[in-house]
C-alpha cells in the first residue's frame, strides 16, 4: 500500500476474483494484481521486500519428494476404507487412488527419471 501515491497492490492469486469489489472499496486509487509475481512485490516495496534467491535443486527435489509420497508407495484406497467403517460420515472424493505396488514400482520410476532429467543429472 503507497498512500502517498494512492496505490494498492495484491500479490494473492485470489484477489483477481475480487477486482469489482476492491476498486469499489478504494476510489481514486491504482489497484494492482500482482498474483504470484514477486519481482512486482518486490519493486513497490522500495527495498523492504527481498524474498531469497529460489534454490532449483531444492524444489526440484522438494517435487520429486511429494510426487514420491503420493505415487510411489503401494496404497489401498484409503476412501473406501473410511466409508466403509464409518457408513454414516460425508466423506469427499478428495483421496489419491490405490496405486498397486507394480504401479508404484512404475511411478517411482518415471518421478526419478523426470528429477534428474530436470535437474540435469
Amino acid at each position: 500500500m503507497d498512500p502517498e501515491r494512492r496505490r494498492v497492490g495484491w500479490w494473492l492469486n485470489t484477489a483477481r476474483s475480487h477486482a469489482r469489489t476492491l476498486t469499489a472499496r478504494w476510489p481514486g486509487w491504482t489497484v494492482e494484481f500482482w498474483e504470484d509475481r514477486w519481482a512486482e512485490h518486490e519493486r513497490a516495496s522500495g527495498g523492504r521486500f527481498a524474498p531469497p534467491a529460489p534454490d532449483r535443486a531444492a524444489a526440484l527435489a522438494e517435487v520429486r519428494d511429494h510426487a514420491l509420497e503420493r505415487w510411489a508407495g503401494p496404497r489401498g484406497d484409503a476412501r473406501a476404507r473410511i466409508v466403509a467403517a464409518h457408513p454414516h460420515w460425508v466423506v469427499g472424493h478428495g483421496f489419491a487412488p490405490g496405486v498397486t505396488a507394480a504401479e508404484a514400482a512404475v511411478a517411482r520410476s518415471v518421478i526419478e527419471a523426470a528429477h534428474a532429467a530436470a535437474a540435469g543429472l
